[in-house]
């Protein structure tokens, strides 16, 4: 089959979990700050060049992916999504086998959906004729809203951007500095990255410094005159949909979706 390289970001499901307000309740589950994603360069086989060789029959709704893990870590991915050149099976990461702990010998690679979509160890698939209902499409990874009802599934992730640097409660010189970040979207590829420094009054476009295709997150860099006092960095993407960060989200039991606009509050010295 035609092997294929694509850069995508791979992000949990339940990242940035921790900066959900406390109210009704804390949110379910490990409380991640910005740090469970990551961006790689895949190489594989698209699936559905080993669907088109398996021979799909039609009325196929969801492909169900097993895991090597344990028997019930299967997810089920809607036909249509699996018809997606950019859904992989991959074995390589950077250039490299695919190592263990990442999913290797081969994993399921489904760009722009939370992690638990991506199933590692892949050690089968099966085609079937009705909305999977395992426990990882109906019970697990699913968004539950404050009276219990279950909403939906996690899929796309929503459009995020991060300030990197500087750092949360730095302490900066008067004068040149850089605020530098990533963003990225499940939805499309990110078009714009605003930043700004007065805690959201004002905005600036930041410059792209990386970016490497619409399933990838980008770089963003922004020039900084910094006056001494206090100060809130903000920044806000928005994708090729239009989509754009907002200022809240709503809350939900396990704590999938967050994509607030992210601030960082700095001092700078006289």
């Amino acid at each position: 089959m035609e092997q294929r390289t694509i850069a995508a970001f791979l992000e949990c499901s339940g990242n940035t979990r921790g900066r959900f307000p406390k109210e009704p309740d804390q949110v379910e589950g490990t409380q991640w700050g910005n740090g469970t994603v990551g961006n790689a360069e895949w190489t594989g086989v698209s699936l559905i060049d080993v669907l088109d060789k398996a021979g799909v029959k039609q009325g196929a709704i969801d492909v169900v992916s097993q895991g090597g893990d344990f028997d019930d870590m299967q997810r089920g991915l809607p036909i249509e999504m699996a018809y997606d050149p950019d859904v992989m099976l991959v074995w390589q990461m950077n250039g490299e086998d695919l190592p263990k702990p990442n999913g290797g010998p081969v994993r399921l690679l489904v760009p722009g959906w939370g992690g638990i979509a991506s199933k590692k160890w892949i050690v089968g698939l099966d085609v079937i004729d009705q909305p999977f209902q395992g426990h990882f499409n109906v019970e697990s990874y699913v968004v539950v809203n404050e009276d219990g009802t279950i909403l939906r599934p996690v899929r796309e992730m929503p459009v995020k951007s991060v300030i990197t640097i500087p750092g949360t409660g730095s302490t900066l010189d008067a004068g040149s500095q850089t605020i530098s970040g990533f963003a990225w979207s499940g939805f499309g590829g990110i078009t714009k990255v605003e930043v700004s420094v007065d805690g959201g009054t004002d905005w600036e476009e930041a410059t792209i410094t990386e970016e490497a295709g619409r399933t990838s997150w980008v770089r963003f860099e922004h020039p900084w005159d910094a006056i001494p006092g206090e100060h809130t960095l903000r920044s806000r993407a928005t994708d090729d949909r239009g989509l754009q960060q907002p200022l809240d989200v709503p809350w939900n039991a396990r704590g999938y979706g967050f994509n607030a606009i992210y601030e960082i509050p700095v001092n700078v010295n006289e």
